[in-house]
C-alpha cells in the first residue's frame, strides 16, 4: 500500500512538472481584457507561492466556465470585479482574509462555510461589504494568470477536473508557510494548496490527456503571437475598418507609496472607479501617465511626482 502511494506521488509530481512546463511559454496576464479568445481554462499564480516546477511559481487555482460557451473572459471578470456570490474564488479569498484577521468574526459564524460571507447567495453586511473591494485589490496586486484555449466544452470540463486533481496530488507544489489559503474554511483548499475544492482527490491526468494538454498549450501560444501581431494577415482581415478602442484617463497626484499596478498606485477614487469599470466591462484600458506615457494594468510602477499639464478622459482608436 505504501509503495502504491509513493508510486502515485511520483507520477503526480512528474505530470505536474509537465503541466507547469506546458504553461510556461504562455504570457502571464493581469487583466481579463488581455485574453484574445472566448473559451478555455485559466491558471492563477500568486505572489510568494514558489515551486521547483516553474520559475514563475506554482499554479494556485485552475478554473473554467463549465456550463457556458464563450464565457471565459466573463468568468475572469467575475473573479476580478464581481461579487462573492458570483465567484467561489472570491468567497474563498474573502473568507480567508476575514479569518486571518479575526477567526471569531460574526461574518463567519455560526461555522466555517456557513457564515454569511462564505455561504452562497447570503448577503454581505455593513462589516464585510468593504471586503469586496479588498478582494478585487488583492487579485489585481498579487495574482496573475495564464489561459489555454479549449473550445470543446466536454474536453474543457474533463481537463479541468484531472488538472486540478493532479496538481493537488503533487508532493512538490505545496503551499508556503504564509499562504493565505491556510485560513480558508475548506479543508481541501488547505490540504491541496489550491484555491479549488471540487476535483481535489479525484482521478489524475492520463498520458493521453497530458499529451493533448501540451497540444492545446502550443496552439494557444501560436494564437497569442498571431493575435498580438498587428501585421498578421488574420488580424488585418479581422480588424477591417473597426480598430481597437483603448479607454484612457489621466493620472492623479495622490499615489500609494508602495507602488503597484494602476488600480493600486493611484489613490484617486476617480482613477479607481475607472479601473474597476474597465475591468468589469472587459475592455482594453490604460492610464495616461506623465512619467510612463501609457500605464497598462499588467504593469507595475513606483510612486512618482511628475505632473501632466492637461485634464480629461478619452477613448483612443489604435
Amino acid at each position: 500500500m505504501l509503495d502504491d502511494k509513493r508510486s502515485a506521488g511520483r507520477a503526480a509530481e512528474e505530470a505536474c512538472h509537465e503541466i507547469h512546463s506546458a504553461l510556461e511559454a504562455l504570457p502571464l496576464l493581469a487583466s481579463p481584457a488581455e485574453v484574445p479568445f472566448r473559451d478555455g481554462l485559466y491558471f492563477f499564480y500568486e505572489d510568494g507561492e514558489k515551486s521547483e516546477h516553474a520559475a514563475d511559481g506554482r499554479v494556485v487555482r485552475v478554473g473554467n466556465h463549465p456550463a457556458s460557451m464563450g464565457g471565459l473572459v466573463r468568468r475572469l471578470r467575475n473573479h476580478y470585479s464581481g461579487r462573492k456570490n458570483g465567484s467561489v474564488f472570491r468567497k474563498l479569498l474573502g473568507g480567508a482574509l476575514i479569518r486571518r484577521r479575526d477567526p471569531d468574526s460574526p461574518c463567519l459564524l455560526p461555522a466555517p462555510g456557513r457564515g454569511h460571507w462564505e455561504l452562497q447567495d447570503a448577503k454581505t453586511c455593513e462589516r464585510c461589504q468593504p471586503l469586496e473591494e479588498e478582494v478585487s485589490r488583492l487579485l489585481r496586486s498579487s495574482f496573475r494568470f495564464r489561459c489555454v484555449e479549449v473550445v470543446d466544452q466536454a474536453e474543457r470540463n474533463e481537463l479541468e477536473s484531472v488538472l486540478i486533481a493532479t496538481i493537488a496530488a503533487c508532493p512538490v507544489c505545496g503551499p508556503s508557510a504564509t499562504w493565505l489559503g491556510h485560513h480558508a474554511y475548506s479543508d481541501k483548499v488547505r490540504s491541496s494548496g489550491l484555491w479549488n475544492s471540487d476535483h481535489v482527490g479525484g482521478p489524475t491526468i492520463t498520458g493521453h490527456q497530458l499529451k493533448r494538454f501540451w497540444e492545446l498549450a502550443r496552439s494557444t501560444v501560436e494564437a497569442f503571437h498571431e493575435r498580438r501581431d498587428p501585421m498578421s494577415t488574420s488580424n488585418r482581415e479581422e480588424a477591417g475598418s473597426s480598430p481597437t478602442t483603448l479607454f484612457v484617463t489621466h493620472c492623479a497626484a495622490r499615489k500609494n507609496p508602495a507602488g503597484g499596478a494602476p488600480s493600486t498606485l493611484y489613490v484617486s477614487q476617480r482613477v479607481r472607479r475607472f479601473c474597476s469599470a474597465c475591468e468589469s466591462a472587459g475592455v482594453l484600458w490604460a492610464i495616461v501617465s506623465a512619467e510612463h506615457a501609457l500605464f497598462f494594468p499588467n504593469e507595475s510602477h513606483g510612486e512618482y511626482d511628475t505632473r501632466l499639464s492637461f485634464t480629461g478622459g478619452a477613448a483612443v482608436r489604435v
